[in-house]
C-alpha cells in the first residue's frame, strides 16, 4: 500500500478527532483576535497623563512644569500631590496654586499644560539638588481609576547647549552686518566702541531681573484670562 492510500485511510479513521482539533484551534485563534480588537478599542479611549520638567524654549534657565495627555482618551478629574513641596518665586509653595488644590476637571488627548516652577540657575547654586515626586490621579470615561508618580529634577537640563533647529539661518546676513558696522567705525575718526562686561554677580542679578518680569508677564496674562 502506497503512503497517499496510507494518509487517506488515516483521515478516514481518524476524521472526528482532526475536526475537533481543527475546531479547538479555530476557536483559540478566534479568541485571541476578538482579545486583540478589545485591547486596541481600549487604547483608544484610554488616557496616559505624563508629568516632567522642561526648558523654556528661547529662555533656557526658565523651567517649566508640563503636564500632558499623551494617550487618545481623555482624562478627567485630574488631582495632583507633591513630596516635598516645592517654594516658588512668589513666595508660595506648589502645593497652594490652584490647579495642585483642586485640580482639572478634563485634559484632552494631546492636551499640555505648563506653569514656571523654577530657575536652573537658582537651583545649580543651592548645596543640595532635591528630587521631587508628584503624583497625578486621574480616571478615564469609563470610571476606570490610574495612578502615576514622575520624579522632578530641576537640574536634569543644567549646562545642555541649545541651537535653533538651522545652525546656519541667517547667519550670511548677520556676518555682512557686523563686517559693515566695523568697516564704518574703522574709516572714522570720531567713532568709538562701546564694551559692556558683566561680572559673575552682574550676570546673575540680570537673569533673576529676567525671570521676574518673566513672572510678571505670566502672572498679567492669568489675570487677562
Amino acid at each position: 500500500m502506497s503512503w497517499a492510500s496510507q494518509a487517506i485511510n488515516f483521515l478516514n479513521q481518524n476524521s472526528g478527532a482532526i475536526l475537533a482539533l481543527t475546531t479547538i484551534i479555530y476557536a483559540l485563534i478566534t479568541s485571541r483576535m476578538l482579545y486583540e480588537t478589545k485591547k486596541m478599542r481600549q487604547s483608544q479611549t484610554e488616557p496616559d497623563v505624563f508629568i516632567t520638567v522642561q526648558p523654556q524654549e528661547g529662555a533656557r534657565v526658565i523651567l517649566n512644569l508640563v503636564i500632558q495627555n499623551i494617550g487618545l482618551g481623555a482624562a478627567y478629574d485630574l488631582r495632583f500631590k507633591v513630596e516635598p513641596d516645592i517654594k516658588l518665586r512668589s513666595g508660595k509653595n506648589l502645593s497652594d496654586i490652584n490647579f495642585m488644590k483642586h485640580g482639572f476637571r478634563y485634559l484632552a488627548p494631546k492636551q499640555k499644560l505648563e506653569c514656571f516652577i523654577a530657575s536652573s540657575m537658582e537651583e545649580a547654586q543651592k548645596k543640595e539638588n532635591i528630587l521631587r515626586e508628584i503624583t497625578v490621579y486621574y480616571r478615564n470615561k469609563n470610571e476606570k481609576s490610574y495612578e502615576a508618580t514622575f520624579v522632578l529634577d530641576f537640574m536634569e537640563y543644567f549646562g545642555m547647549m541649545h541651537v535653533d533647529a538651522d545652525p546656519f539661518k541667517g547667519i550670511v546676513d548677520k556676518l555682512e552686518t557686523i563686517h559693515r558696522d566695523f568697516d564704518s567705525v574703522s574709516k572714522s575718526s570720531d567713532s568709538k566702541l562701546w564694551v559692556v562686561a558683566y561680572t559673575k554677580q552682574e550676570y546673575e542679578e540680570e537673569v533673576r531681573k529676567q525671570l521676574e518680569e518673566f513672572e510678571e508677564m505670566e502672572n498679567r496674562q492669568k489675570e487677562k484670562n
